[in-house]
């Protein structure tokens, strides 16, 4: 059991409703690469949709061959994640899996969940299914005024490891059901186990330090959090402010071929159970 006490996920924590509708500013803040060979390499990232490392159930999928194994933020993200990092008890960091992603990235992902759903849920309507799909994947979006999330460059996809292990969530990343929910422990009767304890802990330590320094949970996924700058950062804040964070598209850095390969390095690869994005036998 852990040795930290981290407060209540607060109801309502990480409610996005009607993010779109809040305006839009554009800035030029640049982003930054994180990880090895980085100036922020004491972030650790897997770029889970690049198949970077052998665990990633990605590796080899030719549906999301534009996904690139270099991960990108905004630099005001990237100085976040190194301040709520410092918070972490010894002995743990982050793991980023995802920031900044492509159109043809956020497609793929989508028409794959929805793919999955529309065989488990023969039923539903078309409505359904989208709708369903959209608490896991945001709809792609090539209108600048409604950028999808991480096409912001201003959204991570990150979680806890300790000796090389991801800590106890109560489920793999990218797992699409109700387990996933951001609260979804904070209801005792989802608390049955020890393991069920754990995940409540570790999900209110990650939810605490990256409260602490202005990054926004959402609330069907525990790993996903916004910079405040974002539409849906500004939403969860319940800001009374417009955004500034739209499509970061046309400020990747220029990088040379060599340097956009990156190569998995020969040190023990971090331990992150995942599931491909597929909602489970339990999705509601």
């Amino acid at each position: 059991m852990s040795r930290f006490d981290p407060p209540i996920i607060p109801p309502r924590a990480g409610c996005v409703d009607g993010w779109q509708d809040i305006p839009l500013v554009p800035s030029s803040e640049p982003l930054v690469a994180i990880g090895r060979g980085t100036v922020y390499d004491d972030l650790l990232t897997s770029s889970v949709y690049a198949g970077e490392h052998l665990h990633s159930p990605y590796r080899g999928d030719t549906v999301i061959d534009a996904a690139v194994p270099i991960i990108y933020v905004r630099q005001s993200v990237a100085e976040r994640l190194r301040q709520a990092q410092s918070m972490l008890p010894t002995g743990m960091s982050f793991i980023v899996f995802d920031g900044y992603r492509s159109v043809e990235v956020q497609q793929a992902l989508f028409e794959q969940f929805l793919e999955a759903l529309r065989i488990l849920k023969p039923d539903w309507s078309e409505d359904a299914l989208i709708e369903e799909t959209e608490h896991y994947v945001a709809l792609p979006s090539t209108d600048v005024a409604h950028p999808s999330p991480h096409s912001t460059g201003g959204a991570v996809d990150i979680a806890i490891v300790r000796d090389n292990t991801m800590i106890e969530f109560g489920t793999p990343f990218d797992h699409g059901s109700e387990r996933s929910a951001l609260r979804y422990f904070e209801d005792d009767s989802h608390v049955r186990t020890s393991l069920d304890h754990e995940a409540r802990q570790h999900r209110r330590l990650l939810y605490d330090v990256m409260q602490r320094v202005g990054m926004q949970a959402y609330e069907y996924e525990w790993w996903h959090y916004n910079a405040p700058e974002t539409q849906m950062g500004v939403s969860a804040a319940h800001l009374d402010a417009s955004a500034r964070l739209g499509a970061a598209r046309e400020l990747i850095p220029k990088i040379t071929s060599v340097e956009s390969k990156k190569v998995i390095p020969d040190s023990p690869e971090p331990f992150a159970p995942i599931d491909r994005i597929a909602p489970s036998e339990h999705t509601h």
